[in-house]
């Protein structure tokens, strides 16, 4: 198993308000520390993607910032973290700086750059623009969409969006209308307005990809991938869009048709 890497935000890990449009000037005062200069051991920022990070709420914003510095420590990305406070009014936007940093041996930090921009609902249409303005060019872009709910379904957001990724992540687990919702992700990604997808509820059922595959591998099991006539599967409420993406990875390792369904 990996070592766990030890994740410290500089100026403690608090967000420091910042004009818009003075976002890159302050955080390159990340990128100089002059007790660390003195020692001999600066601050190297790391980069390797834009990784663009949608909340509907502060309580999404709140659980997802827990997450960020394991995620930038593996992949380091200026993230840009988009929140849109429903107890707001008007459409002013605020936003924030700060730095996830990592130690390393001989006391040295690797640092990536956290932007939060917050607005109500009457900032949505700004979002858009102001993350065109703050990525990075030449690197690859993911939009992570944290709500429970299909991407496409949340309408000219996400629709604007879109086009400035390489790659969107979601979770199709916490869905509350899978049917509807994974017919709306179905005709969007056959619209091939991005390079790909990624469903974090596929990760989950990988031990069960692995057992069938051993179960029906013919060196061990001769006979057994030519005798299934039938595949059920049963689940639990939270659980269809895991057995939705198992049956759909079997047929096509198989090589199956869609004949119908209900």
């Amino acid at each position: 198993m990996a070592k766990p890497v030890e994740a410290t935000g500089l100026a403690g890990q608090t967000l420091r308000p910042v004009n818009l449009a003075a976002i890159d000037h302050e955080l390159s005062r990340f990128w100089y520390n002059a007790g660390l200069a003195e020692a001999g051991l600066p601050v190297t920022r790391a980069c390797m993607a834009n990784l663009i990070i949608f909340c509907r709420n502060t309580r999404e914003e709140e659980e997802i910032t827990d997450e960020i510095p394991l995620v930038v420590a593996q992949h380091p990305s200026r993230v840009l973290l988009l929140v849109v406070d429903t107890t707001r009014q008007g459409a002013e936007l605020e936003a924030f700086v700060s730095a996830h940093c990592r130690l390393l041996e001989g006391g040295r930090q690797i640092c990536s750059e956290h932007i939060t921009v917050r607005t109500g609902p009457g900032g949505l249409r700004r979002l858009p623009s102001t993350v065109r303005s703050l990525l990075l060019g030449d690197l690859a872009t993911a939009l992570w969409w944290v709500p429970p709910e299909a991407p496409s379904l949340y309408g000219a957001l996400f629709e604007e969006l879109a086009p400035l990724v390489d790659q969107v992540i979601y979770d199709s687990v916490a869905w509350t209308e899978p049917l509807q919702q994974l017919a709306a992700t179905a005709n969007w990604v056959g619209r091939r307005q991005v390079k790909s997808i990624a469903d974090l509820a596929w990760r989950r059922p990988k031990l069960w990809r692995r057992l069938i595959a051993q179960s029906l591998d013919p060196v061990y099991s001769p006979g057994a991938l030519e005798g299934i006539s039938e595949v059920l599967i049963e689940h639990g409420p939270h659980a269809l869009t895991q057995a939705w993406l198992l049956i759909g990875w079997l047929a096509l390792r198989l090589g199956w048709k869609p004949q119908g369904s209900k």
